[in-house]
């Protein structure tokens, strides 16, 4: 069995989030900030992360700074980054982090516009 953290500041994407994950994977925590997340990814309880780039704080930069300071972590941790920041600066910036998935919540899904 999988363990997977959710780091989401807003409840309502949390508990959405939360309903997409497969039942073979155990939710170790719903955190809302970058230090308990630092806490449970030292102790290596964690196989996949799911995160915003930023916490209760609202700042990119700390989500984007946590993620290049635990670049030794994504060996062996599935990251995935679910944000809705927009600007470009601070995506190419995550781009050049080991996530392995980056997802955008602003962009809307509409199976009749699929390639």
């Amino acid at each position: 069995m999988k363990n997977l953290v959710l780091m989401e500041p807003h409840s309502f994407t949390c508990m959405a989030i939360r309903a997409l994950i497969p039942e073979d994977v155990k939710v170790r925590g719903a955190l809302k900030g970058f230090p308990p997340l630092q806490s449970m990814l030292d102790a290596e309880m964690i196989d996949i992360l799911v995160m915003e780039i930023y916490d209760t704080n609202l700042f990119p930069m700390d989500g984007i700074d946590f993620i290049r300071n635990n670049s030794q972590h994504w060996n062996n941790v599935t990251l995935i980054v679910c944000t809705d920041v927009e600007n470009i600066f601070l995506i190419r910036e995550l781009m050049k982090c080991k996530a392995r998935v980056l997802i955008s919540k602003k962009i809307p899904w509409n199976p009749y516009n699929m390639p």
